[in-house]
């Protein structure tokens, strides 16, 4: 297999569109990036689109590309996907992105469920390069109920609640005084204690 070189394209960046990201973006990120830029120049190819209104659109990268045209560049190395839809563009971006970073599962889970409608799950655990089961645990974690606790989670605070009970009844029994007068005991703070008034 030989590499695509036509793929290869240098794009003006006013006519790049920055499309749908899985990566969360944050002041600093594009601080150090505007650093790397200006002193390496552009290390990393932009995969690009063709959207339904025939402009170029980042598929993932799309923060290169904002940081490309902040600091002044007029064009930006890109690889050519070609016309993709938007759920192919999202499906795209998951598999390029989650191959390099760990990401925000929130956002992971949005997209999934996003792509659901648009794809089998057979093909999504084939594509996206993450286990079965945590694409499953990624699917459920937007569509829990967060509200109403689970079977377990009532058991757990039951259990919770038992421990406190008896903690509060074994530290009563501690502070009671003991009958012998020569047998340290502990006794609680309370306002009437030497080291409070000070």
């Amino acid at each position: 297999m030989t590499i695509d070189i036509l793929k290869y394209k240098e794009l003006p960046v006013s006519k790049i569109v920055i499309g749908h990201n899985v990566l969360l973006t944050s002041p600093l990120l594009e601080h150090y990036l505007k650093n790397m830029l200006q002193i390496y120049g552009q290390f990393s190819v932009v995969p690009v689109r063709v959207n339904e209104k025939g402009q170029y659109e980042s598929i993932s990268g799309g923060i290169i590309i904002k940081c490309l045209k902040d600091i002044g560049y007029k064009s930006a190395m890109c690889f050519d996907m070609g016309r993709l839809t938007l759920a192919e563009a999202k499906l795209a971006s998951l598999e390029i992105n989650l191959l390099c970073f760990d990401d925000d599962h929130i956002q992971i889970s949005r997209l999934l469920n996003e792509l659901v409608p648009a794809y089998p799950l057979e093909t999504l655990y084939q594509k996206i390069p993450i286990s079965q089961r945590k694409i499953d645990k990624l699917l459920e974690l937007t569509t829990y109920d967060w509200e109403t606790p689970t079977v377990e989670e009532k058991k757990r605070k039951e259990l919770r609640e038992a421990m406190k009970i008896t903690k509060i009844k074994e530290y009563s029994k501690a502070a009671k005084p003991s009958a012998d007068p020569y047998i340290e005991t502990y006794k609680p703070i309370t306002k009437d204690s030497f080291f409070y008034k000070f």
